[in-house]
């Protein structure tokens, strides 16, 4: 349980103030489930020289680390150019570290959802990264994403980084 603070007087316009103020109130949102995104063009593929059978696929996140999963309603009216009855809008909240460790993040990566908490359903859907961007107010990165709920993720996350045993 996050306890919120008392009235806390914070000088006008100083955006590190109120990022560092509404880290410990945004935290606890976004640890909810625990992602990584991949570059999908730095994927590593062995196969057999004589054959030319894939023998594997690897490839290297990029980032790990926790994320609020939001997915976005389409007003119904809107026309979509794929299949409007699988294909979803989907932001991840990903917490906005003041040491600027958090890679850039850009279109036609993908998030892999390694551990959706309160919903494991979230691991069973590729997300493509449509964007990335925030105000100048910023205590989290969102990042928008499209997910076709029929398009599974094929990467063995085995050997990636997992959450912080709690």
């Amino acid at each position: 349980m996050v306890d919120f603070p008392t009235f806390v007087s914070l000088p006008y316009a100083d955006v590190d103030a109120y990022a560092e103020f509404m880290r410990p109130l945004i935290t606890p949102w976004i640890k909810q489930a625990w992602i990584a995104i991949v570059n999908p063009l730095d994927r590593i593929v062995t196969e057999d020289p004589i054959t030319g059978v894939v023998q594997s696929a690897t490839v290297t996140p990029i980032y790990t680390g926790y994320s609020r999963i939001q997915p976005l309603r389409t007003a119904l009216n809107q026309k979509r150019a794929t299949d409007s009855t699988t294909t979803r809008t989907v932001q991840f909240w990903v917490e906005f570290p003041k040491d600027n460790v958090l890679p850039d993040i850009k279109p036609g990566f993908e998030i892999v959802v390694m551990d959706g908490k309160n919903d494991p359903s979230l691991t069973e859907y590729k997300y493509l990264v449509t964007g990335s961007q925030n105000s100048s107010m910023a205590w989290q990165r969102t990042i928008e994403t499209t997910v076709n709920l029929e398009s599974r993720p094929d990467y063995d996350t085995s050997g990636w980084p997992q959450p912080p045993v709690t």
